[in-house]
């Protein structure tokens, strides 16, 4: 069957041109849906062989992590220095937290563990926080004027930091006789809550980009009198009811299924396809179309072939390999490597752990593998 429309008005010379373009089109959308199916066909096999091959490494790393994140809140108290304290609890807070975000298979109560260690470890941390600061406001005497000019040295700094990062932030609530490390603590919070808020909305604008493209959506159109003209001579045409053959009867219900609903939906791509399928296949269905009609049929099917090129392209992107990317980036260094190189990097990823959990068990290396992690 051709992939050309069916032009039986006196005009097939002048047409030629553009039913070539049309035929090349439909053929070219084909191809680009095959190439889109095959890319998640892919990717499905690759995600499966990921998790049956590097799933076990990974929740004995994530048990390791766990052993280290309990030695760590065990031996905290053993440092004299509430510095290095501190430190403790800030290896705590970013190995726990790392573990809740990666694809674990930790059972609920290890979860709750570990966000209440996750949640004691930021207490201790303002905890000795506040007590350094206080120190080092005692050992701070400066008078009122050095005390200024320092709030002052510390407000431009700021000021010219968020220009020279496109950020906007109102000073103009600032006071400044607080003391200087006040101050400063005031001016990061400030600062720390116009980035945040830069970046959500950065990350708003990301994540609209790709659920566009993650769920492209196929190409819809009101019933407009084309669309039902069309409808209606594809339903002459296809229709099974007056064919007695049973093997073409067979296809033609087929056909004519596909045909009702591409309508239902309003798929002008799909009333395309079925036409290009089927249009001589009968002589008695006159099939015709002016130069606008042809040329608006081609920008759409061209519009559609773009769209699921991007899909293809963004598929990775889909909720659905999230582990995919996670582990590939985390432990590879790219969003699509091979289960075999994943599944390299993540024993070497293994044997460090356990090293670390082996120097973190010994007091004399403790030190050493805190500077490590």
């Amino acid at each position: 069957m051709s992939n050309d429309i069916v032009i039986r008005n006196g005009e097939e010379e002048k047409f030629r041109k553009d039913q070539k373009k049309y035929a090349d089109a439909l053929k070219r959308l084909l191809k680009t849906e095959k190439e889109l199916e095959k890319e998640r066909a892919r990717l499905d096999s690759r995600f499966e062989k990921l998790v049956s091959a590097c799933q076990p490494v990974l929740d004995e790393i994530f048990s390791l992590q766990v052993e280290i994140v309990k030695l760590l809140e065990a031996s905290v108290d053993e440092e004299k220095s509430i510095g290095l304290q501190r430190d403790y609890y800030y290896k705590i807070s970013e190995l726990a937290a790392n573990v809740l975000r990666s694809p674990h298979s930790l059972s609920h109560e290890e979860c709750l563990s570990l966000s209440a260690s996750i949640e004691n470890a930021k207490a201790k941390i303002d905890e000795i926080n506040k007590t350094l600061k206080e120190d080092e406001k005692k050992k701070l005497n400066l008078s009122s004027e050095d005390q200024l000019a320092i709030v002052m040295e510390i407000l431009e700094e700021a000021e010219m930091a968020c220009a020279m990062h496109g950020i906007h932030v109102d000073f103009s609530d600032a006071d400044l006789t607080m003391h200087p490390q006040d101050f400063e603590d005031w001016i990061r919070v400030k600062v720390k809550a116009a980035f945040q808020e830069k970046e959500s909305d950065e990350k708003g604008e990301s994540r609209q980009y790709e659920e566009f493209f993650q769920k492209p959506e196929k190409e819809k159109v009101t019933a407009t009198p084309e669309l039902s003209a069309l409808y209606k001579k594809l339903v002459k045409l296809i229709h099974p009811d007056r064919e007695r053959d049973e093997k073409v009867r067979a296809l033609k219900e087929e056909a004519m299924k596909k045909l009702t609903v591409a309508y239902e939906k309003r798929d002008l791509m799909e009333l395309l396809r079925l036409e290009s399928e089927w249009a001589k296949t009968s002589e008695s269905v006159d099939f015709t179309a002016d130069p606008k009609e042809i040329k608006n049929h081609i920008g759409l099917l061209l519009k559609k072939i773009k769209s699921l090129k991007i899909a293809k392209s963004s598929l990775i992107h889909d909720s659905k390999y999230f582990k995919l990317r996670y582990i590939g980036v985390t432990y590879y260094g790219v969003y699509d490597a091979t289960p075999k190189e994943i599944l390299k990097s993540l024993e070497d990823q293994k044997a460090t752990v356990n090293e670390l959990l082996r120097m973190l068990s010994n007091p004399k290396s403790r030190k050493r593998a805190l500077k490590m992690m």
